[in-house]
């Protein structure tokens, strides 16, 4: 039976093989499950104060680790330390009716959650239309998308198609010629509608429209991103952009090409949701060494990634650094990585599917459209990488008359 506490994220060394810097874990190693409770404004600043909290699952209690909160998530929490949630997050006293913690926690990120980042941001549903909270050490509860139980889901949705469009007629979104010239997509936010239209099956996209912004009807979109690497040595090529460090082909592998940090991403052409998962195959790793695959990559800044490193064999963090997983699994190279994002709900997995440890429920990163490679190592060509692939998410839900039942909720 899992231990679950309220505890402070630490700042402190990434890793212990020494290849990054400083970056926010879980209070104590050996957790079983995180769920992350501050907002962007929060986990994106770098420490050492600490300033923010989580919930953090270990399977022996430790009195250290912060507040406890029991080992019997269905089980009624007592007031104080219901208050003591609130006062944490900063909510008023009284805010939180719920009684046992998983109720509590739900009620938090679909009721209370925050949209500007100033606390944990909404459950958002799944490419299946579940909205999924994934208590530390507990596993999964999860309801159908519901206008009343989720009303945050639609004003987030909405913000998210203003920042959009935004991008897209800024110039941001767009994909590259053969001969690698960038061409913007002025109608990527008119594409990324049409996947709220599949997410949750309505034809209703005006609903996905804030009301100062004009209705520009959805079109199709892409779904995909690939790169098998099976061409001359050099450099990655007109899709992929370097954020970080350099990668390069060497006898048909991606290989990193100096003892450092390296971030690609793939910017032939953008992915149509966030709703996407990002892969690639790890073909050799020597020691002292990081490598895997990232989704929702917007730079070297932001992303989430899963990848295999000397002192852990399947960590999943996300960027601005903050360890969400870590296990040590036998893992028999070659092995394909893969890090999806569904909704808020973040999965890990190796060997063409085992997931190393639970889901995760995160709120932090989204409307980001592309994935990518990450790599690290003390000495060059460290980091074997083949098979890069990338998609949007299939989609099954059945959301009927959406725009009226939010028109009628919000008072419009």
């Amino acid at each position: 039976m899992a231990h679950v506490y309220k505890g402070q994220w630490e700042w402190r060394s990434i890793g212990t093989d020494g290849l990054e810097g400083m970056g926010w874990y879980p209070p104590k190693g050996g957790y079983v499950g995180v769920l992350d409770l501050r907002g962007r404004g929060r986990s994106h600043t770098p420490g050492p104060n600490q300033d923010g909290y989580g919930l953090f699952a270990y399977d022996v209690p430790d009195s250290t680790i912060g507040v406890y909160l029991g080992e019997a998530p269905d089980d009624s929490l007592r007031t104080v330390l219901r208050g003591d949630l609130e006062s944490s997050l900063e909510l008023p006293r009284g805010t939180l009716v719920s009684t046992t913690l998983r109720d509590i926690v739900m009620e938090l990120m679909t009721q209370h959650a925050a949209l500007d980042g100033s606390r944990v941001g909404p459950i958002m549903p799944t490419s299946r239309g579940d909205v999924e909270l994934w208590l530390p050490g507990f596993g999964v509860q999860r309801h159908r998308f519901d206008m009343i139980l989720d009303p945050l889901v639609l004003q987030k949705e909405r913000e998210s198609y203003r920042k959009v469009r935004q991008m897209a007629l800024d110039g941001l979104l767009g994909k590259r010629d053969p001969d690698g010239k960038f061409i913007p997509d002025e109608l990527f936010h008119r594409r990324w509608l049409t996947t709220r239209m599949e997410k949750y099956r309505t034809k209703e996209w005006e609903a996905f429209v804030p009301d100062d912004l004009p209705k520009e009807e959805p079109e199709p979109h892409d779904t995909s991103q690939s790169d098998d690497f099976n061409r001359g040595d050099g450099g990655l090529g007109a899709n992929w952009t370097d954020e970080q460090g350099t990668m390069a082909i060497t006898s048909n592998e991606a290989r990193s090409q100096a003892a450092s940090t390296h971030y690609a991403r793939y910017t032939g052409t953008n992915l149509s949701s966030d709703d996407h998962y990002g892969e690639v195959e790890i073909s050799t790793h020597p020691t002292t060494a990081m490598s895997g695959a990232a989704c929702r990559m917007k730079d070297e800044t932001e992303m989430y990634r899963h990848g295999y490193r000397t002192s852990e064999t399947n960590e999943l963090a996300k960027i601005p650094f903050s360890q969400l997983g870590s296990a040590n699994p036998s893992v028999t190279l070659p092995s394909t990585y893969r890090v999806k994002a569904d909704g808020t709900t973040i999965t890990a997995t190796y060997d063409g599917g085992t997931e190393p440890f639970s889901p995760v429920t995160d709120s932090d990163t989204d409307t980001l459209f592309n994935a990518g490679m990450v790599a690290w190592g003390a000495t060059t060509n460290s980091s074997f990488l083949d098979d890069f692939l990338a998609a949007d998410l299939a989609v099954a839900t059945v959301i009927p008359h959406i725009q009226y039942h939010y028109a009628n909720q919000v008072g419009h």
